[in-house]
């Protein structure tokens, strides 16, 4: 399992990464510090799940979130921003993020990411039959 979070703060990427590491065995946290980076590590490490913040420099999460989409349907994407929910989270879905979450409620993060865990090895499942 690889889930790639991007995010230019490299306090929250750790953040991150101690919220899931008790709770998710065998995973490989790839990190991307822009959208530019966020579409390479995708295009070269194929992370199962992207964790990706909006803001960020060279280019933004939603931009890299569209292009990430074009390549590919079934990697999971999150959006994980201090942005307001009520502007920002219908836009992200719509342009097809499988979620938003609020930074402020990070804690939320283990309970969502076992639920993707559990559809994406149900697809790998059925795959196989």
């Amino acid at each position: 399992m690889k889930i790639l979070i991007a995010d230019d703060n490299p306090n929250i990427r750790s953040l991150i990464i101690q919220l899931l590491s008790p709770c998710i065995k065998d995973c490989e946290f790839l990190q991307a510090e822009d959208g530019l980076e966020a579409i390479e590590t995708y295009q070269s490490k194929h992370p199962e799940i992207i964790l990706m913040d909006i803001m960020m420099e060279k280019l933004d999460g939603l931009s890299a979130l569209k292009k990430i989409r074009a390549i590919s349907e079934e990697v999971c994407i999150i959006i994980i921003s201090q942005l307001p929910d009520s502007e920002y989270k219908p836009e992200s879905i719509s342009m097809g993020a499988d979620a938003y979450l609020n930074k402020e409620n990070l804690t939320q993060l283990p309970v969502m990411i076992n639920k993707f865990l559990t559809n994406i090895q149900t697809r790998r499942i059925e795959r196989t039959k």
